[in-house]
């Protein structure tokens, strides 16, 4: 017997015969033995191997010395598959068969059968054979013998089962795909439809299968598409077939809805086909119109919200430029203490609701995604030093020391937007000073890391409330602060935070918080920037070769300020010595005097315990071996307890906390470099019973002719008076029309122009006035007065020919500012020494 994997054909070519079942001739028996590709076993009636060629060796892995003679084919063969076939032999010729005979039965009764088998080969692999098995006969006729002819056929098995998986796969996808697909012979007849598109068209496929994939579409998309299958069929337009496409399908009922179809080429048997994946888009067209209706109505209510905060921008401040600029022209006024203490409340109460103002307006500009940076280079410690400035008698009426302290390795000139940074700052400092009853407010600003650019840790301590950790998150949600109470006891909008963390964001950086109930709050601010270059300096930078080596002492009950004080002083180069108070001071004063050391410097606090500046600074100055000891105080902004207005003491120099260091090391060189110290009051306050100087007349020789359109009539009022202030000459019209019939009687060099009038506003009396002038060549300056004071403005008012912009509330420093940048007698006016006059 053979096991083999060929057909019945090739089996009597190898046979050597064309009589099937013929004996095997010495010749025959040496080609099959030659042959390796194919095993070829032969056996006698009982099932013994007589022939074991090289194949049979190669495919079963055994000797044929071990197989001819000795062994039966059935060793190859899976004993269970045996049985099976025996018993269903058995059962169709109605007699027990079993084993060899099951194998061999139907060649015994002249049946030519090929049939597959499974083996194992020497070692346990099994593999599939393909076996065609005859019977062998003498010369007489009978059988002698069996003859099989076997080929490994488990790679072209493992082969058809990959393939049947995959098509098992296939089907699987298409039958339970939610997109439907439809394949497409070359003629564009349906071949194939699944599940999905039977849902979404409506035909079952016994209805559709067959007809022109047309039947699926209104009829004008369906000429389309067999004018784009005949051109790609000729190659004339390859990009037909490929990409997807959105048309109209058409269902059964007739209805049409929007569908995406992909078109994609395969082929079959040679054959062009086409697979077209096709997708219902009814429910995301819809959902695309929803949103596209929500987002006209966003953009619409956005509109309708930046219009409204326009109004209400205008509308508010300009109430507003009427009450300030009316209680400061009122303020220069001869008054009694009392009308001067009240018209301050209302100046000081009508800042506070334009801080308010201004608060909503920059949070709803940052909602609204409308509030963009203005970078230019600016020098770090003045932009922070100048806001601290602002803040400290705030600080100083509460007793708090506020103090700041900037790395020496910060660097100062960079690149980004200073007045966001000033208003993170005042926001949180400002916020440190409202809950912060004794103690002290510390800025600190360190460098986090320097690249490309600079990362700025900037941190402000307090000695505070401080906040429960399960509050810390919402004092950064707006109009929400920590504690409810909190807004009736200390007052604000809860904006402050919010803004600043949303500008950190803006600047790169982020803003968070760390806090202990009643031991304060630090809150920390990273922001970035580029290193930015400063214009080169006017002077010379001051001589430190002075201070190397000078021994100072710096006197002040407060730890964080003698801290501060000795790190610049070393930075500088100077040997600091710390005292606590009063008695450390003198104690150390009159002992390194009489070591032969003396200090030739001390830094006094004019606030401290016990013994204040002023007492500890009358007792050097009394003290004959403290003679040549220069006195420097460094006090707050209010009056000590002590004070006497008729007292002088030896002091060389007066600072005010906090302290700039540029201040600082010019005080020290300036009263350094004098021969003896000089004699000035310990404070310059003035009692507020004391009488108000009356003041001067200003006199600008390059005073100005200027014409004002204003409708509203107290912020005429305000215009004017804060004209005459500055020296200029100021005419008042009321609208527009007027602005021109007075442009026509009176020559001015300068026009004040309001944009909202009645009958004629701003723009259009602008231009008309700017038509005219291209005519004549002549050009008035014109800057625009208005209380439009959102992001974009001065730009659009600037894009409409105005000259100048300024927003009201009305500061006499930015109007004197922008009338010097217009002034046609000359570039530099003398507005600001006479706005210095004016508000000293």
């Amino acid at each position: 017997m053979t096991l083999t994997i060929i057909d019945q054909e090739r089996s009597g070519r190898l046979a050597g015969h064309s009589e099937p079942g013929a004996p095997l001739v010495p010749a025959e028996i040496a080609l099959i033995d030659a042959a390796t590709e194919v095993s070829v076993i032969a056996t006698d009636l009982q099932g013994r191997i007589t022939i074991f060629n090289t194949g049979s060796e190669r495919l079963f892995g055994y000797d044929r010395s071990e197989m001819i003679g000795i062994a039966n084919p059935m060793i190859f063969m899976v004993a269970d598959e045996v049985e099976n076939y025996s018993q269903r032999l058995s059962e169709e010729y109605a007699t027990p068969i079993s084993g060899f005979a099951a194998v061999v039965e139907n060649a015994r009764r002249g049946i030519a059968e090929v049939r597959e088998w499974t083996c194992i080969r020497r070692g346990g692999d099994r593999f599939t054979v393909s076996v065609c098995i005859s019977a062998q006969h003498d010369r007489e006729g009978r059988i002698c013998g069996y003859l099989g002819i076997s080929t490994d056929v488990s790679s072209r098995k493992k082969s058809e089962q990959d393939l049947f998986d995959s098509e098992a796969r296939s089907r699987a996808i298409l039958e339970t795909a939610v997109d439907g697909v439809v394949t497409i012979d070359a003629q564009g007849a349906i071949a194939s439809i699944n599940p999905a598109a039977v849902r979404m068209f409506g035909h079952q496929p016994s209805e559709i299968i067959g007809r022109n994939i047309e039947s699926l579409m209104p009829v004008a998309y369906g000429g389309r598409h067999t004018a784009r299958f005949a051109r790609h069929l000729a190659r004339a337009y390859r990009r037909d077939v490929g990409s997807g496409r959105e048309v109209l399908g058409l269902r059964k009922d007739g209805t049409t809805f929007p569908m995406e179809m992909g078109v994609s080429e395969f082929r079959v048997a040679g054959q062009v086909m086409f697979a077209s994946v096709i997708r219902d888009v009814t429910d995301r067209k819809s959902t695309e119109e929803v949103l596209r209706r929500a987002k006209a109505e966003a953009e619409s209510a956005n509109r309708s919200k930046s219009e409204f905060l326009a109004n209400m921008s205008h509308e508010i401040r300009t109430p507003m430029n009427g009450i300030i600029g009316m209680t400061e022209l009122a303020l220069d006024t001869d008054l009694t203490p009392r009308q001067a203490e009240y018209l301050s409340l209302v100046k000081s109460s009508a800042e506070a609701l334009l801080n308010v103002i201004n608060d909503i307006l920059d949070f709803s500009k940052i909602e609204a995604g409308k509030l963009d940076l203005d970078p230019i280079p600016f020098a770090l410690r003045d932009c922070i030093e100048d806001t601290l400035r602002t803040m400290a008698l705030r600080a100083h009426v509460k007793g708090l020391e506020l103090a700041v302290r900037i790395a020496p390795e910060v660097p100062d000139s960079l690149f980004g937007d200073p007045m966001r940074l000033r208003q993170i700052i005042l926001n949180l400092v400002g916020n440190a000073i409202k809950f912060t009853c004794q103690g002290h407010v510390l800025v600190s600003v360190q460098l986090e890391r320097q690249g490309p650019d600079v990362e700025l840790h900037l941190s402000v301590a307090d000695t505070g409330l401080g906040i429960p950790q399960d509050k810390l998150a919402s004092i950064f949600q707006p109009f929400v602060q920590a504690d409810g109470s909190i807004t009736r006891r200390f007052g604000g909008t809860g904006l402050g935070l919010a803004i600043s963390q949303r500008l950190a964001t803006l600047m790169g950086g982020r803003l968070w918080a760390e806090s202990e109930i009643n031991r304060g709050s630090v809150l920390h601010v990273v922001l970035k920037f580029a290193l930015g270059v400063l214009d080169e300096p006017t002077q010379p930078p001051p001589d430190l070769n002075r201070l190397r080596g000078l021994p100072v002492l710096v006197v002040d009950d407060n730890a964080v300020n003698r801290c501060i004080l000795e790190e610049i002083l070393r930075n500088w180069g100077a040997r600091t010595t710390l005292a606590v108070g009063a008695f450390a001071a003198l104690a150390l004063l009159r002992a390194s005097f009489e070591r032969g050391q003396p200090f030739p410097l001390v830094l006094l606090d004019g606030m401290m315990p016990d013994v204040d500046g002023d007492s500890l600074a009358a007792q050097i100055s009394a003290d004959p071996a403290l003679a040549d000891t220069i006195i420097m105080m460094i006090t707050s902004n209010n009056i000590p307890p002590n004070f006497d207005l008729g007292a002088e003491t030896r002091i060389a120099a007066t600072l005010t906390k906090p302290v700039r260091h540029s201040e600082l090391l010019h005080a020290i060189l300036s009263v350094l470099g004098r021969q003896t110290p000089v004699v000035r009051p310990v404070s310059t306050f003035i009692p507020a019973s004391a009488p108000i100087p009356e003041e001067p007349p200003v006199i600008n020789k390059f005073a100005l002719k200027i014409l004002v359109a204003e409708d509203n009539l107290v912020n005429q009022k305000v215009v004017a008076g804060l004209l005459a202030k500055l020296g200029h000459q100021a005419v008042v019209v009321g609208n527009g029309l007027e602005a021109l019939a007075a442009l026509e009687r009176e020559t001015f060099q300068l026009v004040l122009m309001d944009i909202q009038m009645p009958e004629m506003d701003g723009p259009a009396a602008l231009a008309l006035i700017r038509a005219v002038e291209r005519l004549s060549g002549a050009h008035l300056p014109i800057i625009a007065l208005t209380a439009h004071a959102m992001k974009g403005d001065r730009e659009r008012f600037f894009e409409e020919g105005f000259d100048g912009y300024i927003s009201k509330p009305l500061r006499i420093a930015e109007l004197a500012s922008a009338i010097d940048a217009l002034n046609p007698f000359t570039a530099l006016s003398p507005h600001s020494r006479a706005l210095s006059s004016v508000c000293s």
